[in-house]
């Protein structure tokens, strides 16, 4: 019989590198799961591993609920000022007492703000889980620094333990910023609601007159309502007048005083409405003007131009550009208030 041929592979052989090859680039170093050590600390890394995975799944969730909240309450607060302009600006140009369509948008705009509420509620329950969350990112930052000092480990289990620190870090950070973003946006929505319901209540009333009458309520500011009413209280101070010159024609309304009955409110939201229109970043000078010699006449002019001032501001115009002056005419033969477009 013949002879069985065995195959027999012989060794590969490797081809050494060119002495003129480029050097090999270094590349860099990937963190990656080794395994099980065998050591104590070796399965601690495990169970470390595993609850920051937890931990970081975690903050993904509570940013999306987050981001979906306040979209919701930036949603509705958009439907809500436009329901509130809308019953304003009706109220302005003067309208039935207790206007059914007006009494139907006051309490949409209502259910508007209680949408708000619900929303800014649930963004504080997702405020609540990210508290929670990083305490026990804490926790578990702590535990990853005791066990360096665990005896029995290998140099693996240490290289593993600083790799998982440096993600704990990361983690941390996102969420320090999640809590400083929900605490941000949840102590604004709740100043603005507080303030909000306040007008809301104001406007009731405003509602049930109907018209323009001695003021309509004018909404609240996103920045403090105090300082915004002192601005107000002080730009329209007469103290605060000036002496102007005088020109007729240039003046986008000029209010006789000479008929006591005279009601210039239409006339008034007409002139600045134009102009905004026009000009929506627009300045307006009050000008109050008296009949020469005439001390009462004069003292009579600047409470008129301040009644005017306050109507212009209680309009949407913010006071800061609105400012007041007075003149004296030798035609005038009682009080007037002129309004000019300032540059």
């Amino acid at each position: 019989m013949p002879a069985t041929i065995e195959s027999v592979e012989s060794p590969t052989q490797e081809i050494p590198p060119s002495q003129y090859a480029q050097p090999a680039v270094a590349q860099p170093q990937v963190a990656y799961d080794t395994g099980p050590t065998g050591t104590f600390v070796g399965g601690k890394i495990n169970q470390f591993r595993a609850d920051l995975s937890s931990i970081q799944n975690a903050v993904s969730s509570h940013n999306n609920d987050f981001l979906r909240f306040k979209d919701l309450v930036d949603e509705q607060t958009s439907v809500y000022q436009g329901l509130s302009s809308a019953i304003r600006s009706r109220l302005q140009i003067g309208t039935t007492p207790g206007n059914p369509i007006l009494v139907g948008q006051w309490n949409d705009a209502q259910r508007a703000l209680e949408d708000i509420q619900n929303n800014v509620n649930n963004l504080q329950i997702v405020n609540n889980r990210v508290t929670a969350d990083a305490a026990l990112i804490t926790h578990l930052k702590n535990a990853i620094d005791s066990s360096f000092f665990i005896s029995g480990a290998i140099d693996e289990d240490h290289n593993q333990l600083k790799v998982l620190k440096d993600d704990v870090q990361r983690t941390s950070v996102l969420y320090a910023r999640l809590m400083d973003e929900l605490d941000e946006k949840i102590s604004r929505e709740i100043q603005i609601l507080n303030a909000e319901r306040q007008y809301m209540k104001e406007l009731s009333a405003d509602v049930e007159v109907g018209k323009f009458g001695g003021r309509v309520s004018a909404p609240p500011t996103r920045s403090s309502q105090t300082s915004t009413q002192g601005t107000r209280e002080e730009a329209g101070s007469i103290d605060t007048i000036k002496i102007a010159p005088l020109n007729y024609d240039n003046a986008i309304l000029v209010i006789k005083f000479d008929d006591t009955t005279f009601d210039y409110s239409t006339a008034l939201f007409e002139s600045i409405s134009n102009a905004l229109e026009q000009m929506p970043s627009a300045s307006f000078e009050v000008v109050a003007v008296s009949p020469t010699g005439g001390a009462s006449f004069a003292e009579k002019a600047r409470q008129r131009a301040s009644e005017v001032f306050n109507k212009v501001v209680e309009m949407g115009v913010p006071s800061e550009r609105v400012s007041l002056a007075s003149s004296n005419s030798t035609t005038a033969q009682a009080e007037e208030v002129h309004i000019y477009l300032k540059n």
